[in-house]
């Protein structure tokens, strides 16, 4: 049964595709090559931390993403209760 749409809510797509859902893995490829000044250990110290705030910023943004997707379910939860407790009335007025 559909939803009417002055209701205010509106239903949205779900991701079906299970990249969605997978973190990408361009950050776990990454090599480590001496740099051209003879300084391999600070470059490599400087691209290790960078490749860490790239990986926090990811999981950062994933994480955010996991919540609306979160929030975007409970929504969906709670209009499908209402749109039970309003179809058990209806039946109940019409049974009796």
């Amino acid at each position: 049964m559909d939803r009417p749409a002055a209701a205010g809510w509106q239903q949205s797509k779900q991701p079906t595709d299970i990249a969605a859902f997978t973190p990408a893995k361009a950050h776990m490829q990454s090599s480590i090559e001496p740099s051209q000044n003879g300084s391999s250990s600070t470059s490599s110290r400087q691209s290790a931390a960078d490749r860490v705030q790239d990986e926090l910023a990811q999981l950062k943004r994933q994480l955010l993403q996991a919540e609306v997707r979160l929030a975007k379910g409970r929504a969906a939860v709670s209009g499908a209760e209402v749109d039970v407790k309003v179809l058990n009335s209806r039946l109940r007025a019409l049974t009796k």
